[in-house]
């Protein structure tokens, strides 16, 4: 039981990592995009 456990919060912790550096993404997609509606 206990080992079964540490795997799942193992796996669970890069998932939430891979998240958030998809949401920064995200952000910078549409700061560039806000700059370039900006200069056009």
């Amino acid at each position: 039981m206990i080992g079964k456990s540490n795997k799942s919060s193992d796996e669970e912790k890069p998932i939430k990592k891979n998240k958030t550096k998809k949401n920064k993404n995200k952000k910078r997609i549409r700061k560039l995009i806000s700059f370039i509606k900006i200069s056009l």
